[in-house]
């Protein structure tokens, strides 16, 4: 069944393909209601791609921005609802916040800083490869880490890199880049003239193969909510199916295999030492109940 309502928070910069990349998912699941908190501009304003976004979403939205616009959604004031959900990415404030909240609603996870692990074959333009790191490091506090096995190589990348934080590292082979990181388990991946390590890589958000990431936060098709901080050891990419859930149902339809399922369930209830559920099973098998429902 998908989430009945869910809070999206786009940071504030007027971050509208966060929208994006959260409502639209959203939608796809079904969800019913989207509300999105966002801090307003210095005018009060809110940027009108937001604006035109979440029309289109018919999302909700409120000028409300930090910790407080996730303490709002998780327990609901007078203008803002509660939402069963919060999604997107914000500060460490934010992030802090969801944390705290995540006892009373679901959460996407802890998102952020962006990661960044580029590891590239030598044959590679040297020149792609670092503007592939300097647009991930926009974000500011983001995590960028550059793996090659050719330090003549590494040198040209990081000749395009002066004045950047970013770290590099020389290994010993391709393969040692798919040990590497599966051990980091980063967010954004890029294999530049690797793509035969793609089936080695298990830990990762989003793998780009000869691709630019920056294609991954606006266009390429998966949502740019990813997991960080080696949280992509179990879990992946914002999906439909984080904006659904389960909902088991049971009947009984045959009394032959039905009985001799519940004497299974009776016997093991019996062994925990709960008495009462064996009762109830045996019981139940006894009466004409079961010929009712089936």
């Amino acid at each position: 069944m998908p989430i009945r309502r869910v809070g999206i928070y786009v940071p504030r910069g007027g971050y509208f393909s966060t929208l994006i990349m959260t409502g639209v998912i959203a939608k796809v699941a079904g969800v019913e209601e989207l509300v999105v908190t966002t801090p307003p501009n210095k005018d009060g304003s809110v940027s009108p791609e937001i604006a035109y976004v979440a029309l289109k979403l018919n999302a909700r939205v409120f000028r409300v921005g930090g910790p407080q616009a996730i303490a709002a959604m998780a327990f609901g004031t007078r203008s803002i609802p509660k939402v069963d959900k919060i999604v997107g990415p914000g500060n460490a404030y934010v992030q802090a916040a969801k944390y705290l909240v995540s006892q009373y609603v679901g959460i996407d996870g802890i998102e952020g800083p962006t990661e960044l692990v580029v590891c590239a074959d030598p044959s590679v333009d040297p020149g792609i490869v670092a503007l592939d790191v300097m647009a991930q490091l926009e974000h500011g506090s983001a995590i960028a880490v550059i793996i090659t096995w050719d330090e003549k190589y590494l040198d040209a990348i990081e000749s395009r890199l002066s004045g950047l934080n970013y770290l590099s590292t020389l290994v010993d082979g391709p393969g040692d880049c798919v040990d590497l990181i599966n051990e980091l388990a980063p967010e954004h991946v890029t294999l530049w003239g690797l793509e035969n390590l793609v089936n080695g890589i298990r830990n990762a958000g989003a793998v780009s193969i000869s691709t630019p990431s920056a294609m991954i936060d606006y266009i390429a098709g998966p949502s740019h909510v990813l997991p960080t901080e080696s949280s992509a050891r179990w879990r992946g990419a914002l999906s439909v199916y984080d904006f659904l859930k389960p909902v088991v149902y049971v009947k009984a339809i045959n009394r032959d295999l039905v009985s001799d399922l519940a004497r299974h369930g009776a016997s093991l209830a019996v062994r925990e030492g709960f008495s009462n559920h064996a009762k109830s099973i045996t019981e139940w098998l006894l009466t004409g109940e079961l010929d009712k429902s089936s």
